[in-house]
């Protein structure tokens, strides 16, 4: 189950086996690890099942969020230095977001996310490690299982039509989790 959040209004979209996403293990640092988000079918044809929540395609298979379109799922590992996602989610909306100009940074929208949901992702994650797929530093980390939250956010996955230049926000402001008296 993945409820997608903006503002004070919330859609439910349910994932489950016959559901046509694939969630898939993008890339992972210190804290967090992400994945690509899309449809089963456009991977073989150039038809997709984004659309109106609660809709279905004309072969009856039901629609996936349309604000899912184009989007990555970051989800935090259980560590302890690690922040949960709905403060690093509030310290984005209200330090850094009012820096930039409506329409400069990435869309980062809150999603509610299912024990299971995330249990299918470690999963992922485990088989990973056991075929030798990720860092060695790396190893031995997981998602965070009694997480509520993850962040979809717009994929800037390079292609060869557009150039992007990314920097992070955690860049611009002193971590919350930074010493006392630390400086930047």
């Amino acid at each position: 189950m993945v409820a997608i959040r903006t503002g004070m209004t919330t859609n439910n979209i349910t994932i489950h086996g016959d559901t046509p996403i694939l969630v898939d293990y993008l890339a992972e640092g210190a804290a967090n690890v992400v994945f690509r988000v899309w449809s089963k079918r456009a991977a073989s044809t150039k038809d997709d099942d984004f659309g109106q929540p609660g809709t279905s395609t004309p072969d009856g298979i039901p629609r996936i969020d349309d604000r899912l379109r184009g989007k990555l799922f970051r989800l935090r590992k259980n560590l302890p230095f690690v922040a949960h996602v709905i403060e690093s989610h509030n310290h984005f909306e209200k330090e850094i977001k009012p820096l930039f100009p409506a329409g400069r940074l990435v869309e980062q929208l809150l999603c509610k996310v299912s024990p299971d949901f995330v249990k299918s992702l470690n999963d992922q994650l485990r088989r990973r490690e056991a075929d030798g797929l990720r860092s060695p530093r790396r190893r031995g980390a997981f998602l965070a299982e009694d997480e509520l939250y993850a962040t979809a956010i717009t994929s800037m996955l390079w292609d060869d039509e557009h150039v992007s230049c990314e920097f992070k926000p955690k860049w611009l402001t002193q971590s919350p989790s930074a010493p006392l008296g630390a400086k930047r």
